[in-house]
């Protein structure tokens, strides 16, 4: 099936909050949010079904879902996600970081766990229309930013292990300031050894919910020896670098070279990562990759 569209921000229909934030509330929640914990007033969606293909895009207030309980993604985990933030400028406008290639990561996701893929624009003029019903919640201290999570679950009531029939898309989005309480600054790393993240052939390279269930088990056990972060190391010999729980990992040699673990299928392909990478390689072999 054909999943190219020519879908734009104002085919995004908008049904407004009956009763938002006011200025006041949402200058409250902003003022020092937990990552992940304090959402706008909207969300936007859009639906999947084999017939029509991605149809009913929209802004609706932000809700909780009602879901059957035999949908499948509560029983096969058909489920992907993205993670990207936009950014006030001191001009007051609004930019992302290369979200085409969030976009495109999505995308490959999507076709991993067998989920329809969405169309490019149909990613970006999503953002568009969220950002620009909700944009009084874009921050504008420091480090802050507003961070959009879009997802892809399988939705159809069907208990048969096979694609779903009917899949939605969300975009949410969250006011946050560092991710990491203490704001921008060194972690502390703890190497996992008998833990890994994902194995040749399996999901590693999609971004979708059971690598980071797994992952949970060993970042808690990083989080007991008082460390900040996991480190992954493969799963066939469990002694070659592959990746942090929630970053990926570089090293800049004595000689001033830069060194980070090669995509073979198990690492994801980070948009940070590659915007360091390109850059880096543009410096001939002491900004190799190895």
């Amino acid at each position: 099936m054909d999943e190219r569209s020519t879908v734009n921000a104002e085919q995004y229909a908008v049904t407004p909050h009956p009763s938002p934030a006011s200025a006041e509330q949402r200058a409250t929640l902003m003022a020092a949010p937990i990552f992940g914990e304090v959402f706008t007033d909207h969300v936007a969606r859009a639906t999947w079904t084999p017939d029509a293909g991605w149809a009913d895009h929209r802004i609706e207030p932000f809700a909780d879902l009602t879901l059957h309980p035999g949908a499948t993604v509560l029983h096969y985990g058909q489920q992907v996600f993205e993670g990207l933030k936009a950014y006030r400028w001191a001009d007051g406008t609004v930019r992302l970081f290369r979200p085409e290639a969030n976009a495109a990561r999505m995308a490959a996701s999507a076709t991993r766990l067998s989920l329809p893929a969405l169309p490019e624009d149909d990613f970006l003029a999503s953002i568009s229309a969220l950002v620009s019903v909700d944009r009084d919640w874009v921050p504008s201290e420091g480090e802050a930013s507003l961070y959009l999570r879009p997802l892809i679950i399988g939705t159809e009531a069907s208990l048969a292990v096979r694609p779903s029939r009917r899949v939605e898309y969300m975009l949410l989005a969250c006011p946050v300031g560092s991710y990491f309480s203490g704001g921008v600054k060194p972690v502390s790393i703890w190497v996992a050894q008998g833990f890994h993240r994902a194995g040749a052939g399996g999901t590693g390279q999609a971004k979708t919910a059971g690598n980071y269930a797994a992952s949970m088990q060993p970042q808690q056990q990083a989080q007991d020896h008082g460390c900040d972060q996991v480190l992954f190391l493969d799963a066939r010999e469990d002694r070659y670098i592959e990746e942090l729980g929630g970053m990926n990992v570089f090293a800049v040699r004595r000689d001033g070279s830069v060194w980070t673990p090669r995509v073979t299928g198990t690492i994801l392909e980070g948009v940070t990562r590659a915007s360091v990478i390109e850059p880096a390689a543009l410096l001939g072999p002491r900004g190799r990759r190895t």
